[in-house]
């Protein structure tokens, strides 16, 4: 998932016609570095955007935009590419909350159905019993005990073995088809299976991105126009200068 900065070649060149010889060069430089502050500046308001909307968002949700090195503007290709981060699949799940809809199955939900521990169609979500991490989540390890613990790892090695694979169970007790916990108690539900995960739109990644291009674009490139304008001025004092040796 991505969002284009446009590109600014056509436009540069119907301009070039009023400017000076020394400003119409320094134009396509001084476009890419303002292309990529405003890239930046994007980034910036996306975390901010995402502080605004989620409950506690974890790191990864925070930074949520990659611009590679190879994304980024330069003279000879007036386009910047901002990325919605794809580290740990973040990418599947913020496509929900960004274009709304059901998201994507997880991993460990592939591997429950793979395993025909939960039926294909479903999902799970996590009961209130089950114990979250500070982000209001299952932690990994959790995740991994559980999934571990019903013989539902790809590699079977991993699976757990003896007491500690009858501490999770899938049933229907009452109504409530989960994944199950055993506890001195008896037993408490921990991922319930349900047969829809439909997000609405939260966070608004592409107006952000609109936003801050239309009202910060002009006032950067002013000040770098006026950046490239005395790296040229400089370079052909120095020029003159070492010609005149």
């Amino acid at each position: 998932m991505q969002l284009e900065i446009p590109d600014f070649g056509e436009e540069i060149e119907r301009s070039k016609a009023f400017f000076s010889e020394i400003e119409r060069k320094q134009i396509p430089q001084a476009t890419a570095w303002t292309l990529n502050d405003v890239a930046f500046r994007v980034r910036e308001e996306e975390k901010a955007e995402a502080n605004r909307v989620f409950d506690k968002p974890t790191r990864p949700t925070q930074n949520l935009v990659y611009i590679g090195k190879y994304d980024r503007a330069t003279k000879r290709n007036l386009q910047v590419r901002i990325w919605v981060n794809d580290w740990r699949n973040q990418d599947k799940y913020l496509k929900a909350q960004i274009q709304g809809g059901p998201r994507e199955l997880k991993r460990s939900e592939r591997l429950l159905q793979r395993s025909y521990q939960m039926p294909k169609g479903m999902y799970f979500v996590p009961s209130r019993a089950m114990r979250k991490n500070k982000f209001g989540n299952i932690s990994q390890g959790q995740m991994q005990q559980i999934i571990s613990g019903l013989g539902a790892q790809s590699d079977m090695t991993n699976n757990s073995k003896g007491a500690k694979r009858l501490v999770y169970f899938v049933d229907d007790i009452d109504g409530t088809h989960a994944v199950w916990q055993r506890t001195k108690r008896g037993a408490k539900p921990v991922l319930i299976f349900v047969k829809s995960a439909v997000y609405k739109k939260r966070l608004d990644f592409y107006g952000v991105g609109k936003r801050v291009f239309a009202t910060e674009f002009m006032s950067i490139f002013e000040r770098q126009f006026e950046r490239a304008l005395r790296t040229a001025k400089k370079y052909e004092q120095n020029r003159a200068g070492n010609a005149g040796r």
